[in-house]
């Protein structure tokens, strides 16, 4: 099975999941004198039982996240599926930090109690070409990510 297919899979499981939590609350009470329309012991014991497929799954991909290299071009271009991941989060965080870098200074480039100015210290500019590179950087570990997904083997 391809690691997409396996995540694609946990999604799913992921998504069965969230009703039968939401199935639960839903049955957890029954109106006196009535018989309820599912049992909330089976439902429960149905969540327990998807909860532990879906925690081996994520086992498999941890494990073929780690032994696997993603094609990714210098400098490091051997470089684990799973340090691929941590790394497009690390980029995601970057671009997030410095576009709010831009919003502050358009926002507070003056103190009005003391009339005081303020200037960045780097110009926008130059804070906009960083963001432009990080995000192409981001899209080709995207990239490689994908390919890894639908070309490795769990």
């Amino acid at each position: 099975m391809k690691l997409g297919a396996l995540l694609s899979e946990i999604k799913g499981k992921q998504s069965r999941l969230a009703r039968l939590m939401e199935t639960s609350k839903e049955t957890m009470y029954v109106e006196v004198g009535k018989k309820p329309k599912l049992d909330y012991k089976e439902v429960s014991e149905e969540i327990d039982k998807l909860v532990g497929e879906i925690r081996q799954l994520k086992l498999k991909v941890m494990k073929t996240n780690l032994e696997n290299i993603v094609q990714y071009p210098l400098p490091n271009p051997k470089m684990s599926l799973a340090e691929a991941i941590m790394k497009v989060g690390d980029l995601r965080s970057l671009i997030s930090h410095k576009s709010g870098l831009i919003k502050y200074s358009r926002v507070n480039l003056w103190d009005e109690d003391k009339k005081i100015d303020y200037k960045p210290q780097v110009e926008e500019k130059n804070i906009e070409k960083e963001i432009e590179d990080l995000s192409r950087e981001k899209i080709k570990l995207d990239n490689a990510i994908q390919k890894a997904n639908w070309s490795v083997e769990v």
